[in-house]
């Protein structure tokens, strides 16, 4: 068995077990419950979580297409299949150890997951050329070129990985917040501070490369955070001034974020759409003639 191969059965044997333990959890709706018996106003509302629906087929999407089709213009795709392998480990311990009331501890494994799938996401970003309906407001890679511009690459590989990590950094995130909450430490500050952090470095990665399923999950998260908080407001409304307060804030900060995120997106398809295809530097400079003139590389 060759190299990759070996990687390819490892990462579909490590998808399998996380696959398997997640619809055990699903099924019995444990992780729900472990969620709801910690304090977190970052978490969003249940019915958020159907995204990981899309996760987990998706990504399915990514192993078939492997094993069937695997991809042959991707330099080092072993890099690819070790970050999904580690992800999809640390992913399983995740719910393995939050379910067992290990919540603390937990943080641990999806961290792991989210570096995993942080770096499988510069690789898909370096290595798939993007379909872009967003104008590229601020990048240092504007000439690149990319190894695979297939359209298959694209919906099989790089959009997964895509909404897998974005996903994983809301998640990791809210992990994050739950062991400060374990610590004994519950500061509004905290959840501001992470709110406008989000909004801020999803406009930042949607400026820079136009990861359009990247913006579509953050915009999820943020309207997920705002419909819980103003449905748990009303749990305090008449007998906790101060709780009511908090979900309120949150409501309001997660609302204004994803209408400024929102708002964002919304003008850089339009500005994308308003400015057209874009002209090279290259393919506007004046081309040296015969006699030593000068012509326009667009004349006639």
């Amino acid at each position: 068995m060759d190299t990759t191969k070996a990687w390819r059965v490892g990462m579909t044997l490590a998808y399998a077990i996380f696959m398997w333990r997640s619809a055990v959890h699903t099924i019995s709706k444990d992780i729900q419950k472990a969620a709801h018996a910690l304090p977190n106003l970052l978490t969003p509302a249940d019915g958020s979580f159907a995204i990981w629906g899309i996760v987990y087929t998706w990504m399915l999407v990514f192993l078939v297409k492997e094993w069937i089709r695997p991809s042959d213009s991707l330099p080092r795709i072993q890099v690819l299949y070790g970050f999904f392998l580690v992800s999809s480990i640390g992913s399983t311990l995740w719910m393995e150890m939050f379910v067992a009331g290990y919540t603390s501890w937990s943080f641990v494994p999806i961290f792991v997951s989210w570096l995993a799938l942080f770096g499988a996401y510069l690789y898909v970003e370096d290595n798939i050329e993007p379909i872009l309906i967003t104008s590229i407001l601020a990048s240092s890679n504007a000439g690149h070129v990319f190894p695979s511009t297939s359209r298959v690459d694209f919906w099989c590989i790089r959009v997964p990985f895509t909404i897998y990590w974005a996903w994983v950094c809301a998640a990791s995130t809210i992990a994050l917040n739950i062991l400060i909450e374990n610590w004994g430490i519950h500061e509004m500050a905290i959840y501001i501070f992470w709110c406008g952090m989000w909004v801020l470095a999803n406009s930042i990665i949607l400026i820079g490369t136009g990861d359009v399923p990247f913006a579509c999950v953050a915009l999820w998260t943020l309207l997920g955070i705002a419909s819980k908080n103003r449905a748990d407001k009303w749990i305090y409304v008449s007998s906790d001034v101060v709780r009511y307060g908090e979900h309120y804030a949150l409501e309001v900060m997660a609302t204004v974020g994803a209408f400024v995120f929102g708002g964002l997106f919304c003008f850089l398809v339009v500005h994308e759409w308003w400015r057209g295809p874009s002209i090279s530097l290259a393919n506007s400079l004046p081309v040296p003639t015969t006699y030593g003139a000068t012509s326009s590389s667009d004349a006639c």
